[in-house]
């Protein structure tokens, strides 16, 4: 997050900077700053999200212990499922 903060202000500072007609640099920082902002976003829902992907990860505990996963293991040998 602190790249992408850095990233604003460079433009920021570049928009003040640069004279106000509209070049091709000028319409980059814009761009920039638009993307770094998006970006910016996007991490705070990711980091929402995953807390409850993680919890739903939690509670499906029951096949992933071990012993669970050598019976499945054994039951499917007899099936034909060989590679």
């Amino acid at each position: 997050m602190a790249v992408e903060i850095l990233i604003i202000i460079i433009g920021i500072v570049g928009l003040a900077l640069i004279p106000s007609t509209i070049t091709q640099l000028w319409i980059t920082l814009i761009e920039t700053i638009v993307l770094a902002i998006y970006l910016i976003i996007l991490m705070f829902i990711e980091r929402y999200y995953m807390t409850s992907i993680f919890e739903y990860v939690e509670k499906d505990k029951k096949l992933k212990t071990s012993e669970n996963m050598k019976k499945a293991n054994v039951r499917g040998k007899g099936k034909g499922n060989s590679l």
